[in-house]
């Protein structure tokens, strides 16, 4: 989690890109035409990272959660429920693990478009036997939101 919050306030410091909108973070990369080629917004939060990304073109969600020692590509089955309502079970995967985090990617347009205007986020994790929850309070989130859907326009399925 340390090396969350240090990595964070490292962008923040290094990269004119970056800015805040509520309580996130926001990375924005341009291509040499000026088209924005990455967009990412990141909260740290209670020991666990929130991040609503635009990557290669490709909408999701990235968590950042305690040291597991997973192996890259490893299933993360993952409960998210947007301000109370019914929780959606997906399955994710390991994109990063250090002895410091790790870091999962789950979900696509829908969960992005899951998350306009939504005040909170509760995601719960299973993942090499261990089962733990974080809670995100949100400020601003459709701005976020907004920002990684013009970045990358996926229509969120029906």
């Amino acid at each position: 989690m340390r090396r969350l919050v240090l990595i964070a306030i490292g962008l923040c410091l290094a990269t004119p890109a970056v800015a805040q909108i509520g309580n996130f973070f926001v990375d924005v990369q341009r291509d040499p035409a000026g088209r924005v080629g990455r967009f990412i917004g990141l909260t740290v939060q209670g020991g666990g990272g929130l991040a609503i990304r635009c990557i290669d073109g490709l909408q999701s969600l990235a968590f950042t959660i305690d040291p597991s020692y997973a192996p890259r590509g490893q299933a993360v089955d993952v409960q998210l429920s947007f301000d109370g309502r019914a929780p959606r079970h997906l399955s994710g995967k390991v994109i990063a693990s250090t002895p410091h985090d790790t870091s999962f990617q789950v979900g696509g347009p829908n969960e992005v478009a899951g998350l306009d205007g939504a005040a909170q986020v509760s995601m719960t994790y299973a993942l090499k036997g261990v089962t733990a929850s974080y809670l995100f309070n949100l400020i601003d989130s459709a701005a976020v939101v907004k920002g990684v859907q013009a970045a990358c326009p996926q229509k969120p399925a029906s």
